[in-house]
């Protein structure tokens, strides 16, 4: 089995985020996609996870999450092979309203292996 990093391009400080694709080097077949993910923002926040390319539609979405809770996602990966991914995050901002928080991280899903997506809100 080999273990490669995923190119994660995330802007802003509310993220920490490790994707990580494991593969059998004879085996090129895809395997599953798990998006797991962590609130730490000190609020209730919501995580979408969503394909903005070849076309836009949203894989998953976290629902609310208190501070300190945690959810996983787990689906095939034959379904988004070579998507775009766009990772964001809500919680309450000013005047309580629901709000992004300035950051926003993209991906791209391979074609191949098992990917592992970690992510935990930091603010």
């Amino acid at each position: 089995m080999v273990e490669t990093e995923l190119p994660v391009d995330v802007r802003g400080d509310i993220f920490e985020i490790r994707a990580v694709r494991t593969y059998e080097p004879l085996n090129q077949q895809p395997g599953r996609l798990i998006v797991n993910y962590a609130n730490g923002s000190g609020q209730w926040s919501a995580l979408v996870f969503e394909s903005y390319y070849p076309q836009t539609s949203t894989i998953w979405d976290s629902g609310r999450l208190d501070n300190g809770q945690s959810a996983s996602h787990e689906e095939q990966l034959v379904y988004h092979i070579r998507k775009g991914i766009h990772i964001k995050r809500w919680r309450p901002g000013w005047f309580g309203i629901p709000g992004d928080g300035g950051g926003e991280a993209f991906l791209e899903l391979p074609e191949s292996g098992d990917v592992t997506v970690d992510i935990t809100s930091t603010a």
